[in-house]
């Protein structure tokens, strides 16, 4: 979720942040040069619409569009990221009537859990869209307070299907203007709507106490973030009163959580004379500094910590150098103007590292691309084998040091460098196959969201008894004799014995290296066996092919 600067005042919008980085881990660097395209306008939005709100559905992959203009009204559309084009008719959120134009889209928030959409105008009505028809399935008015002034910032909390809204009330009924919040809730599953008062932390912290600019839901702590005053709050969303206070000494304009961590990155107001931009732990609330822009006026919109970009509206120049408001993107330290309109909200989709900007020009939408992020690498370990390189013992692999653990580890042995069918295990039994062959393993790490490694430990020849395949010379009739052509065995010293065979069954007292054909072999075919035998190894039996049948 982000919050950030509008026109004085702080507006929301959804932001997908997973897999974030530790707060005290710097983001990596992302290669430039980033890219704006311009997106389709919705269907209904005339020339000087307002494509104010966006909000992105990953599970649908869908970018939901809320526009107004004075002719139609708020509309609410889904864009298809992947064709770029709108999948579904406009969704009338606040329609233009005879009385009126309709009021503005302040907000849009998407629980994928339960597949709902959540838009916010400013009519301060909630209205919940089905994700996946959509079809309006309610509209929740928000009960106006005597003194209520504005409601904005909507939040989303998937996990409990409901959505946030910020109100403002201003009570002017003294000789001085007082100022305090209610946050709203709206249940996505009945529409049923409650507010309650924000209640200030009970100790002082400079402007903490009393005021309250954003709000962003922290699905890991299941809390509300606020920007107030000089720093944070922690927000209960059963009370409505804060918790905790994070001081960081600047008044923030803008935060983007974490989604999974709940880590909270924060940069300050534009106004504000130092720039300062801050990752902060939910569970302790250590607050680390981060790179800021180099420029000021500045407002955090998004953050796609899984590869590096910081998106910001500027308020030094635009992407022709001329003043005025811009989008920037800042990455490996140095902020590249992307846009020339000032976006009001940032959807960030980290799968695809893409995102989609909404600004208040001409009802602009933009999708920011850049080259892919560098696919972190494993730390690869160097497999090591103990056991003795000999046929009939066995060998195993030590794998090395691999990381970040945990790293699922697979092995596969080799004899000649070509894999060895069935040995997949850190263990390995040498066979007759391998005598006199190289044999090795190669170790190979996985882990979801980094590049596969591998690592080969140091082949050696495997000692053993090794010999051609043997063949046989002579006439195939009987009374012939025939001879087994044995070829040359390794190492030296290798003793041969023969067992002639006749039609696969072992043929009694045939056991020299010739043997005469008989009677009995007439339409049999005849092979031998070789049988390899030296002192300290494990005999090797070598066969020849069977011959063809004998004749008389």
């Amino acid at each position: 979720m982000t919050a950030r600067t509008r026109g004085g005042a702080l507006v929301l919008s959804t932001v997908l942040l997973v897999s974030l980085l530790a707060a005290a881990t710097p983001v990596a660097a992302f290669a430039a040069p980033f890219q704006a395209t311009v997106l389709p306008q919705p269907a209904t939005t005339a020339k000087s619409a307002d494509v104010s709100e966006i909000a992105l559905d990953a599970a649908r992959k869908h970018l939901w569009v809320a526009s107004y203009n004075k002719g139609t009204g708020s509309t609410l559309q889904a864009l298809s990221v992947a064709s770029e084009t709108y999948s579904t008719a406009p969704i009338a959120i606040s329609p233009a009537s005879s009385v009126g134009s309709g009021a503005a889209p302040l907000g849009v928030g998407v629980d994928e859990n339960a597949g709902l959409v959540f838009a916010l105008t400013s009519d301060r009505v909630v209205t919940t869209v089905d994700a996946s028809t959509g079809k309006v399935v309610r509209s929740t008015p928000l009960s106006v307070q005597a003194s209520a002034y504005t409601v904005d910032h909507l939040t989303v909390d998937p996990g409990n299907h409901r959505a946030f809204a910020l109100e403002r009330d201003d009570d002017l009924s003294g000789p001085a203007l007082k100022v305090s919040y209610r946050i709203w809730t709206v249940d996505g599953t009945t529409g049923a709507s409650q507010s309650r008062a924000y209640g200030p932390p009970a100790v002082s912290n400079g402007r903490t106490n009393s005021d309250l600019f954003g709000l962003a839901y922290n699905s890991a702590s299941q809390s509300l973030i606020g920007i107030a005053g000089s720093g944070l709050v922690v927000i209960d969303p059963a009370t409505g009163s804060a918790t905790k206070t994070i001081e960081a000494g600047v008044v923030f304009g803008g935060l983007a959580i974490d989604t999974v961590s709940g880590t909270i990155f924060a940069l300050s107001s534009p106004d504000s004379p130092e720039q300062k931009f801050v990752a902060i732990d939910s569970t302790s609330l250590t607050v680390t500094t981060l790179a800021a822009p180099s420029v000021g006026g500045s407002t955090l919109l998004g953050v796609d910590a899984a590869s590096g970009p910081v998106y910001y509206v500027t308020r030094s120049a635009t992407a022709t150098g001329s003043p005025g408001s811009g989008t920037s993107v800042l990455s490996g330290g140095r902020l590249t103007d992307v846009a020339d309109f000032e976006s009001r909200s940032v959807a960030v989709d980290i799968t695809t590292h893409v995102a989609y900007a909404a600004g208040a020009a001409n009802g602009q939408l933009v999708k920011i691309t850049s080259p892919a992020a560098p696919t972190p690498q494993l730390t690869v370990g160097t497999p090591t084998v103990e056991g003795k390189w000999k046929v009939g013992k066995t060998l195993t692999v030590s794998p090395g040091i691999w990381g970040p653990s945990p790293v699922a580890l697979s092995f596969q042995w080799r004899r000649d460098g070509k894999p060895i069918a069935g040995a997949v295990k850190p263990a390995y039994k040498l066979k007759t196959a391998d005598a006199r062959r190289t044999v090795s393993v190669t170790v190979t790490g996985t882990k979801s969201g980094f590049a596969v490694g591998s690592a080969t430990a140091t082949g050696r020849i495997v000692a053993g008894i090794a010999g051609p395949t043997p063949k046989i010379k002579g006439k195939l009739r009987v009374g012939h004799v025939v001879t087994a052509v044995v070829g040359t065995w390794k190492p030296k010293g290798v003793k041969q014995s023969y067992k002639w065979y006749r039609s696969g069954k072992a043929i009694a007292g045939a056991t020299s290296k010739t043997y005469r054909l008989k009677a009995a072999d007439v339409g049999k075919r005849i092979s031998v066996h070789v049988i390899g035998k030296k002192k300290g190894y494990v005999t090797t039996t070598k066969s020849s092919k069977r011959t063809a049948k004998v004749r008389r």
